[in-house]
């Protein structure tokens, strides 16, 4: 039996879960680096060992630079947050 993605959402019943912001000051701590490194290793392994013999084994570079770019995607939204709150810094001085 088919359904829409509309109803097999309606059925998930997630109506009492929002992501409305929390009210708390944003973390700004560094992510343990041994614990970065461990976790991206394991990530990247069972990443790959996925593709062999599937329809996504000849594409498999290609989801791996998309998988490295989410984080340099993530480093320059970063990065113009900071410039962005440096320019505004300079017009209040």
């Amino acid at each position: 039996m088919h359904t829409t993605l509309a109803a097999q959402l309606a059925a998930l019943e997630l109506g009492h879960l929002n992501i409305a912001a929390l009210d708390r000051a944003p973390c700004t701590d560094p992510v343990d680096a041994d614990a970065a490194e461990h976790t991206l290793v394991a990530v990247w392994s069972d990443l790959f060992a996925l593709f062999p013999d599937t329809a996504l084994e000849d594409d498999a570079e290609q989801l791996g630079w998309a998988f490295v770019n989410l984080f340099h995607r993530a480093a320059l939204k970063r990065s113009g947050q900071i410039d962005r709150a440096t320019d505004e810094i300079r017009c209040l001085i």
